[in-house]
């Protein structure tokens, strides 16, 4: 029985301490924090000038 109860405690221990690790890197993230992705905003311009271009002169940007 003693092997028993030193296996539950010594996972449970590792399992809660898991948890608060990820708990606390991930903050900011719970917080609803977000990190700027530069990638998506240059998409986001690139795209709406190509749409831009599209309308005023009516043919394909290459």
């Amino acid at each position: 029985m003693k092997k028993g109860l030193k296996f539950f405690f010594t996972h449970f221990f590792v399992t809660v301490f898991f948890i608060i690790a990820a708990l606390a890197y991930f903050h900011p993230v719970l917080q609803g924090k977000v990190i700027f992705q530069n990638d998506i905003a240059q998409y986001t311009g690139m795209a709406k000038e190509q749409n831009d271009f599209r309308k005023r002169t009516e043919t394909e940007p290459y």
